[in-house]
């Protein structure tokens, strides 16, 4: 695997799952890690690229006085009107996916052999997989940090099945047992 052509991983599971614990080992290695999460609230913070759309179609009263998205008040519009979560959706998506192809360019550029795309909703949204390798002779396309370990007390019984579909989609599962995760040696 060249630098012009590095592998570029999936990183996905629930909240609590372990996928910041995941990519920093990874990263510890030598990987290049983007981070979906981190990148959606960059274009939502204090006058990020995301504010003035937002604004627009949502009001003012979405807009903290420092310019920042009020994230509290859209969490509680987006769980109560599907259609203002597609609104949403359809302003900061596309603006984290020109981030998103930003970074991972600069860590190939970098020489990095792996690209780490830690994305919650990579199973979810096809747009994602897009970015990830298919299995087409590559080692390991997806992985699926499993929240079965510490904290799963925490969380919806559905979301850490093995019957949920980022575990059905994963290539491979990084398994967690309190703060003990699977090696991530064999993975660079």
């Amino acid at each position: 695997m060249t630098a012009s052509s590095p592998l570029r991983l999936g990183l996905t599971g629930g909240i609590g799952s372990g996928k910041s614990t995941v990519a920093q080992m990874l990263a510890a290695r030598g990987a290049a890690v983007i981070d979906s999460d981190a990148i959606a609230r960059s274009v939502t913070a204090a006058n990020g690229p995301a504010m003035p759309a937002i604004a627009e179609a949502f009001g003012k009263e979405f807009v903290t006085p420092d310019g920042a998205l009020d994230r509290e008040r859209m969490r509680a519009l987006v769980f109560s009107d599907p259609s203002a979560k597609l609104r949403l959706e359809a302003i900061v998506h596309p603006l984290v996916g020109l981030a998103t192809q930003a970074q991972a360019q600069a860590a190939i550029q970098a020489g990095h052999a792996l690209l780490v795309f830690d994305v919650p909703l990579l199973v979810e949204s096809p747009r994602w997989r897009k970015l990830v390798d298919q299995g087409t002779g590559r080692r390991l396309p997806r992985k699926h940090a499993n929240c079965t370990g510490h904290g799963a007390q925490w969380f919806n019984k559905r979301r850490c099945s093995k019957h949920h579909p980022r575990a059905s989609d994963a290539r491979a599962t990084i398994g967690s047992s309190g703060h003990h995760f699977a090696t991530t040696r064999g993975l660079i």
